[in-house]
């Protein structure tokens, strides 16, 4: 039995002395003499020098045959692993730095998500979190989630949510129901993202000291309690059996679909053990979806989160403190994921399986901040539902907008390159394509807010040439993009010309390709050289505003 280092540098090859007859077992030896072959690791013996044969590793056996043996040394490509790394892209920022994360990697490591310590910002948007797709299609991630890395470098891009100039967020899509719960009186509490209005039972919503549930307008709702009054706005009071009731709907229930419920609670803490309604919408035998703080102790309560199908009945729990404003939500994913998610004031604090359950649809009405049983002090504000489970920077864009809100105006379409308000100045709030005013721009009273007031033709607001705003040549015959481009517009005075009360609003021209509203307010374009407008006659006399 003979041993060959087959290429070695340095050590030596065992040596074994025993001679065995044929059909002997023979223990093969290990690398006892430390072979070394530069840049290559020792990887076990084999019967052929190229390592086409039986491959043998010290310890193992064999039977020996009719002949002597020789195990090559069996060599393989040593491998220096690089560690993997984790970069972080602004993905538009307009300011700030991204975070540096120095450490290195191995495959399946646990990696911690930084936070926007750098302060990134974007003209326009709020910083919701991060996301391994620039879109926002892939992973999303918030400050101090983890996550395990794979076999390669991760880069994770920051994400943006257009915000107003008055600082509210837009509101997730997929929203189904809103009720701000601003109602300081009557019955009536109005659902302002869709049409199920809900009623104040059993009375008016009025003074912590009538039957009805109680608006923050007219506070504290009881001397030992003093709840600050609402997140955003105002925000109702339920205590011990007020309740606003909703009627059935198939679509403020999940069924076998996705979903998510979120609200601001805050809650006085008695430690009776009895539980404090977010809001239900259970039936007897626990099909469909609650949320509650059960009062456990007088410092301390317990978040609950139920989900109900015909078989299974999952809770996920976590602990809150009282008499502070905290933002909840709960996801329910179907699906390969098949998850429940609990959040507390933007962070996951559980999650699980949401089991066979099956639908969670059935016909009893939603009820918001009690239900005849639930006892105690619990404040509700801005209950919102959505038709799919939001990601975890999408809960957390709604607690950062804290008393900002959500925008109760419609969010911008997707796609937007540029925005110009015309609200005192020539900015760009989305991109960066500022304006200039040439002339006498007079800023009016607008659609929105305020518009720009363009007296003369010699007054405009020119913007400069910018990569983001040329299309291409137009399809097919092209290779440009799509276009869309839209405003309020109102003449002042009549004009004349060929084209009655027309107002050439907003055009663009450049060597290959021409843009505009024309006189019938439609875009038109054109692959050959730039084509002159048609002649607008000015108007005898303009007054703004």
């Amino acid at each position: 039995m003979t041993y060959n280092g087959n290429g070695n540098g340095s050590g030596t090859v065992p040596i074994d002395n025993t001679a065995y007859a044929a059909g002997a077992t023979v223990t093969v030896l290990g690398n006892t003499g430390n072979l070394f072959r530069f840049s290559f690791a020792f990887d076990g013996w084999n019967t052929a020098a190229d390592g086409s044969g039986t491959t043998y590793q010290g310890g193992a056996t064999f039977t020996m045959g009719s002949g002597n043996v020789t195990l090559y040394a069996k060599w393989k490509v040593f491998v220096i692993p690089i560690p993997l790394i984790v970069m972080y892209d602004g993905n538009g920022n307009t300011g700030g730095s991204v975070p540096i994360d120095s450490n290195g990697y191995a495959t399946g490591a646990t990696v911690t998500v930084l936070g926007n310590t750098g302060s990134l910002v974007k003209s326009g948007y709020a910083f919701t979190g991060w996301n391994t797709s620039a879109n926002g299609s892939g992973t999303g991630y918030v400050g101090g989630s983890t996550f395990a890395i794979g076999s390669a470098d991760v880069t994770l891009y920051a994400q943006w949510t257009p915000v107003s100039t008055t600082g509210c967020v837009w509101a997730p899509q997929g929203m189904v129901a809103w009720w701000p719960l601003d109602e300081t009186s009557g019955t009536a509490v109005a659902d302002i993202a869709g049409s199920f209005d809900g009623t104040a039972q059993p009375a008016a919503i009025g003074t912590p000291s009538g039957p009805g549930p109680a608006s923050s307008a007219f506070w504290p709702p009881t001397p030992a309690f003093p709840f600050p009054a609402g997140t955003v706005g105002t925000s109702l009071d339920f205590a011990n059996g007020p309740h606003v009731e909703v009627p059935s709907n198939p679509a403020l229930e999940p069924g076998s679909g996705d979903f998510t419920i979120d609200a601001w609670v805050i809650y006085a803490a008695r430690g009776t053990g009895n539980y404090l309604l977010i809001a239900r919408k259970l039936s007897t035998g626990f099909v469909g979806y609650q949320m509650d703080i059960q009062d456990v102790s007088t410092t301390l309560g317990t978040l609950r989160f139920l989900v109900g199908g015909p078989s299974v009945t999952p809770v996920l729990t976590a602990n809150i403190t009282p008499l502070t404003w905290h933002h909840v939500a709960g996801t329910l994913q179907r699906g390969t994921a098949q998850t429940m998610v609990l959040y507390l004031d933007g962070a996951v604090v559980a999650s699980g399986p949401v089991g066979s359950g099956g639908s969670a649809s059935n016909t009893q009405s939603l009820l918001i901040g009690g239900d005849g049983a639930s006892k105690g002090e619990i404040a509700v504000d801005e209950v919102e539902l959505f038709n799919r489970a939001l990601s975890q920077p999408e809960v957390n864009s709604l607690f950062n907008a804290g008393a900002r809100g959500k925008c109760k105006c419609v969010a911008p379409p997707a796609g937007m390159v540029s925005w110009w308000p015309g609200d005192g100045n020539a900015n760009d709030i989305v991109g960066s394509n500022n304006g200039v005013l040439q002339g006498t721009i007079v800023f009016t009273a607008g659609e929105v807010d305020q518009a720009f007031g363009i007296p003369a033709t010699s007054d405009y607001v020119e913007v400069a040439n910018a990569a983001n705003l040329n299309f291409g040549s137009p399809k097919p015959a092209g290779s440009g993009g799509d276009l869309s481009i839209d405003a309020w517009i109102e003449t002042r005075s009549s004009i004349r010309g060929t084209c009655p009360g027309a107002l050439s609003a907003i055009r663009c021209f450049s060597t290959t390709v021409t843009w505009r509203f024309n006189c019938r307010t439609e875009i038109s374009s054109t692959t050959s050289a730039p084509r002159a407008c048609p002649t607008y006659a000015t108007a005898t006399s303009i007054t703004w505003p």
